[in-house]
């Protein structure tokens, strides 16, 4: 009596976690980042990406990895000259908000919509991976860009809401950055 109900709660177990599509619609099922390229790169951050790396590196950001697109951000910067027009593209996305580039860029506003989930074709559908999380240490990054005038207008005022907002995420780092910069004068509370 007892393995008939172990049986049952196992079956009930696998149907809960299995989608709904999957179950009524039997076949592959595909997560988001399983047509990404296996390409491995290298993860110091003061190397630039070759081609092929760069294009695996943006699947898994499309995808939904924060991280992939953190790799990106370190990419565009580490080239020479360093390109603040796709940093900030990334660094929207990551953070979940629009960023106005510097005037001298061109004074577009960067593209930070997120990729959506969507079919791929061959019959296989994506599951969507839900809504992104901001990025604490993308919010960072962008109140040093901002404190320092790179990709965007110098805005003390806007470094420090971000920095702010790195620190409620969690960032250690942000933190530390706000004490040193409150010491130094650079930013007022």
């Amino acid at each position: 009596m007892k393995r008939a109900f172990a049986c049952l709660g196992l079956v009930a177990a696998l149907a809960a976690t299995t989608p709904v599509h999957a179950q009524f619609n039997p076949g592959p099922v595909r997560m988001p980042g399983d047509s990404c390229p296996n390409t491995p790169y290298p993860a110091d951050h003061t190397v630039v990406l070759t081609q092929e790396q760069e294009t695996t590196v943006r699947c898994w950001f499309t995808a939904g990895s924060n991280d992939a697109g953190l790799r990106l951000v370190q990419n565009y910067m580490a080239q020479q000259p360093a390109d603040y027009g796709r940093v900030l593209g990334v660094l929207g996305v990551l953070v979940g908000d629009t960023i106005k580039s510097a005037s001298s860029i061109s004074g577009r506003t960067a593209m930070t919509q997120a990729m959506k989930s969507s079919s791929i074709g061959f019959g296989d559908t994506i599951t969507p991976s839900g809504p992104r999380q901001p990025s604490p240490v993308a919010m960072r990054i962008l109140a040093q860009l901002y404190m320092a005038g790179r990709g965007v207008d110098k805005d003390p005022a806007a470094a420090l809401k971000w920095l702010k907002r790195a620190e409620k995420g969690g960032d250690e780092v942000a933190r530390d950055l706000h004490q040193s910069w409150l010491a130094a004068g650079r930013i007022t509370d």
